[in-house]
C-alpha cells in the first residue's frame, strides 16, 4: 500500500477505543456507555439501531475488539473503519487500509487521530425482498425438525403452536443462503438454522432474525441478525400483532374488552408468550418482541388508543432502556400500561 504500513503495524497503531469511534464519527451527538478496560458501547455502524448495542474495546493483544450483541457483527479497527464508511471488507480493502493509515498518520503528510470524519456513506438497507421471501420459503416447519423440535421444546416452546402461527421456519442443512445471511463468514444454514420474521410498523415482512439450535458454543452469538443489513424499526410480531400494525384492530376491541398488547425482549421470551395457550373464552393478544434497535414512534403509533400495554423486557440495563422508550413513546396517549417486573402500573 502506498502508506507504507501494512494492517497488522495499523492495527497496534490504532488500539484507544475512544479516539477511533471519535475519529470515525461514531460519537457525534451521543454520549456512549462505558465498559471495564476503557471500552465503550456504541450504536452499531453494521446496522441501524437507537438502543447502542455494540462494544469497541482493546482485546488481550491490545488491539480493538468490536463486538455487536444486535446483529452479531465483529471485527477489529480495520472491520470497524469499514462497516463506518460502508466498504467491504473484501472488495474495498486497499481503500479499507488508506483510510486506517490516514486515521493512524502514517498516510504521507496526514495528521494523527482524532480527525474529522469522511463524509458518511450511506445507511444500510434491509435485506432483498425477493431474497428474504426465498430463504423463508425454503425453510421448513419447526416440528418436521428433530433438532429444531428438541431444542424448543427443551426451552418449553411447543413446536406446534411454532408452525401453527408461522412464527419461526428451520432451514435445511444444504439451503442456499444470500450473502447477508452469515455469521463469522458462516452461512447460515451451516450454524443458525432457525428463523424468525421481523415486521416493520405496518406488519409487512422485511427481514430475518436466525437462531442457533445445535448446542455448540463456539463463542458465536446464538442469535444473530443479516450481516450489514439495517434492523431499526423492525419487530418480532405474532399474528394478532401483525393484524394491529396493518391497522386491522379486532372489532371487539372496545374500553370494556381492550386490545392486550405484550412487549417482550428477544427470540425466546417472545416464542414462549406467543404459544401460550390461552383460555377459548380469552381475546388473543398482540405480542411483540423487541431486538436491538426495533422500538420506535412509528411502531407504538399503530397501538390504538384505549389499549393495555404489558411491558415484559428483561430486568436489566438493556431492558430497562427499552422499557423506558417504549413508556416515552405512549406517553400522552390513551393506552393503560403495566411494568409489573419495575413496580411501575399506570395510565400512560
Amino acid at each position: 500500500m502506498t502508506s507504507g504500513a501494512d494492517a497488522a503495524e495499523l492495527r497496534q497503531r490504532l488500539t484507544d477505543p475512544r479516539a477511533l469511534c471519535g475519529a470515525l464519527g461514531l460519537l457525534d451527538g451521543y454520549k456512549p456507555g462505558r465498559q471495564a478496560g476503557g471500552g465503550l458501547i456504541i450504536r452499531c455502524p453494521a446496522h441501524q439501531e437507537h438502543t447502542p448495542s455494540c462494544s469497541v474495546r482493546r482485546g488481550r493483544d491490545g488491539t480493538v475488539a468490536v463486538s455487536c450483541f444486535g446483529c452479531g457483527f465483529t471485527g477489529d479497527a480495520l472491520t470497524l473503519i469499514a462497516a463506518a464508511h460502508g466498504l467491504d471488507p473484501r472488495a474495498d480493502f486497499p481503500a479499507i487500509l488508506g483510510e486506517a493509515a490516514r486515521l493512524a498518520g502514517v498516510a504521507p503528510g496526514a495528521p494523527s487521530v482524532p480527525l474529522a470524519p469522511l463524509a458518511p456513506s450511506a445507511p444500510p438497507a434491509y435485506p432483498d425482498a425477493c431474497e428474504v421471501a426465498a430463504l423463508w420459503a425454503a425453510a421448513g416447519p419447526v416440528e418436521a425438525d428433530d433438532q429444531a423440535a428438541a431444542y424448543l421444546s427443551g426451552r418449553k416452546i411447543a413446536p406446534s403452536m411454532v408452525d401453527l402461527y408461522d412464527l419461526a421456519r428451520v432451514l435445511p442443512a444444504n439451503a442456499k443462503a444470500p450473502s447477508w445471511a452469515r455469521c463469522r463468514g458462516r452461512p447460515w444454514p451451516a450454524s443458525h438454522r432457525l428463523l424468525l420474521p421481523v415486521v416493520d410498523h405496518l406488519g409487512a415482512v422485511r427481514s430475518l432474525r436466525a437462531w442457533r439450535i445445535d448446542g455448540t458454543d463456539d463463542g458465536a452469538p446464538k442469535r444473530t441478525a443479516p450481516a450489514g443489513k439495517a434492523l431499526a424499526g423492525l419487530i418480532l410480531a405474532c399474528p394478532t400483532a401483525r393484524s394491529m400494525l396493518a391497522g386491522l384492530i379486532p372489532d371487539w376491541h372496545s374500553p370494556a374488552s381492550p386490545l392486550r398488547v405484550a412487549i417482550t425482549e428477544g427470540e425466546p421470551d417472545f416464542l414462549t408468550r406467543a404459544t401460550r395457550v390461552s383460555d377459548a373464552s380469552e381475546r388473543p393478544p398482540a405480542i411483540l418482541g423487541v431486538v436491538a434497535g426495533a422500538w420506535g414512534d412509528a411502531l407504538a403509533a399503530r397501538i390504538p388508543d384505549g389499549a393495555r400495554v404489558l411491558i415484559r423486557t428483561h430486568e436489566d440495563g438493556a431492558g430497562d432502556r427499552y422499557a423506558a422508550d417504549i413508556k416515552e413513546s405512549l406517553s400522552g396517549r390513551d393506552v393503560t400500561i403495566l411494568d409489573f417486573q419495575r413496580g411501575a402500573r399506570g395510565q400512560a
